[in-house]
């Protein structure tokens, strides 16, 4: 597993938040990601719950977040 200082190095803003949420287990990084479906999706990895899987436009990837739990 990566440390939050490994997180700062990535340069896409998007990822870099995804990885601070994951490693920190802290979901309010999740609110910086942009793109909706990849929000929910960490949301719902940080969380450990899969209500956040029901936002998630993407049909494939909704079952693939709600496969996850």
């Amino acid at each position: 597993m990566a440390a939050s200082s490994d997180c700062y190095a990535i340069k896409d803003g998007d990822k870099r938040a995804h990885c601070l949420a994951v490693v920190k287990r802290d979901y309010g990084y999740c609110h910086r990601i942009k793109e909706g479906d990849k929000r929910n999706q960490c949301m719902a990895e940080v969380k450990g719950t899969r209500s956040n899987c029901y936002a998630i436009k993407g049909q494939d990837a909704r079952k693939a977040c709600l496969a996850m739990k």
